[in-house]
């Protein structure tokens, strides 16, 4: 009878034991959702942005919004006139950051930011971008 006992009691630590070892599940990572960047600066001392909520998934795009898809800028080119505002949208997968001839830059932004700068005086403005130098553009303002 000490035998049954002692045998039930060594298979009853066995069974604990075996149901303490499985791994615990991880716990689900947290969703970062990027903050949309807007500065209206048309200067490098004044593109520290203020970062607001993105806004939703369908966005309206005017005659003066540059669209970043697929490594590229749609359009390349864009004519505006003088005192305009040009917003670009990064609908890409990877983050972006635009740069000017004259230095001016964006802030980076990420997937669904956007960035809107304004162009007081006429000129070409060519930029590129700073992450992806083989991607360019150029604004002509009138």
């Amino acid at each position: 009878m000490k035998h049954v006992l002692v045998i039930l009691c060594i298979m009853a630590v066995l069974a604990v034991a075996a149901g303490c070892s499985q791994p615990a599940q991880p716990a689900p990572a947290a969703q970062q959702v990027p903050a949309q960047v807007t500065p209206s600066a048309t200067s490098a001392a004044n593109l520290p942005a203020t970062p607001v909520p993105a806004p939703a998934k369908t966005q309206s795009v005017s005659d003066n919004t540059i669209t970043i898809s697929k490594m590229t800028f749609n359009p390349s080119h864009i004519t505006v006139k003088a005192g305009a505002d040009v917003r670009w949208v990064n609908s890409d997968s990877v983050t972006h950051r635009i740069q000017f001839a004259d230095n001016m830059r964006s802030p980076v932004f990420a997937v669904g930011d956007s960035w809107t700068t304004s162009f007081n005086k006429p000129g070409e403005y060519d930029y590129i971008c700073m992450i992806h130098p083989s991607m360019q553009g150029s604004i002509t303002v009138e």
